[in-house]
């Protein structure tokens, strides 16, 4: 594709996203959330972890926008730190579910035979197994940190990025340019890489965002249930744990709440941006 075609199709792209009027009020959410989240902290004096004596559970207030926590700290200024725990897990497990799965359905759809036996008995492996009881059980054996989460969660998603992958291939190893690159003697690597990859990489634009927002529920569950991101390190999972108080669940909404709220819009928006790269991409798609 010259770079001309390449301008052509990517203006096409932008043109029929933008047609797409809430994947573009969504994209639009999502870009203001990510610069609040990363960027505020480095322009005001936002502390997570600083305690106010004076203010334990206190409402909303001039002080404390979105009031505090039982002990004390500024809600909003953990909301925002914890943005950047929940969006970097649910971005970075998503690129190690990808690195894992992409490569093994190239090889299992290009090569067939036994490496497509083993991957996929592999994916039947995978998916007899229930997701978060596996991870509760890995993070018990390993213990919970950001890093160890991103690689459980990335882990336990490759499946659909290699099912998906692996379909494909398997109708473009038939095509005829990659029989004529074979004639010309090119190896396995460069037909999969230089002439597979490329035509089969496009529904994963798609599964893209819908992996992100699963992967950030994962941890939002499990560190509500404990098991994820543990204080003082904020999460909004592990502020929503705080509804597991009766008394806060009822009075003192403003402790959960918000976290509750701005997970529940986070993860609409993605999966409307989601839908909007599918129809961008491939209108005979849209529902």
């Amino acid at each position: 594709m010259t770079d001309t075609n390449l301008l052509i199709h990517k203006e096409s792209f932008v043109k029929k996203f933008v047609k797409h009027k809430m994947a573009t009020v969504a994209f639009i959410i999502i870009a203001l959330e990510v610069i609040l989240v990363y960027v505020g902290p480095l322009i005001f004096d936002w502390d997570p972890y600083f305690i106010d004596t004076a203010a334990l559970g206190a409402p909303p207030s001039a002080d404390h926008i979105l009031g505090t926590d039982t002990i004390g700290r500024d809600i909003f200024a953990r909301l925002v730190y914890g943005g950047q725990i929940s969006i970097m897990v649910g971005v970075l497990s998503t690129v190690v579910s990808f690195i894992i799965g992409i490569p093994l359905g190239l090889c299992a759809g290009y090569f067939k035979g036994k490496t497509e036996i083993l991957v996929m008995r592999a994916v039947d492996i995978f998916q007899s197994f229930p997701g978060m009881v596996m991870i509760l059980v890995l993070v018990a054996i390993f213990g919970s940190s950001v890093l160890t989460l991103i690689l459980m969660i990335g882990v336990m998603g490759w499946v659909s990025p290699a099912k998906m992958i692996y379909s494909a291939t398997l109708s473009v190893r038939e095509k005829d340019f990659v029989d004529s690159a074979k004639t010309l003697g090119a190896g396995h690597l460069t037909i999969l890489v230089r002439h597979i990859l490329p035509n089969v990489v496009s529904p994963i634009w798609i599964l893209i965002a819908f992996r992100v927002s699963s992967a950030m529920l994962m941890e939002s569950s499990l560190s509500f249930l404990g098991a994820g991101i543990t204080a003082p390190q904020a999460s909004w999972g592990n502020i929503i744990n705080a509804a597991q108080n009766a008394t806060v669940l009822v009075k003192e909404p403003w402790i959960w709440l918000p976290a509750g709220i701005i997970l529940f819009v986070t993860v609409i928006c993605i999966n409307l941006i989601g839908e909007g790269v599918r129809d961008a991409l491939d209108p005979k798609m849209k529902r």
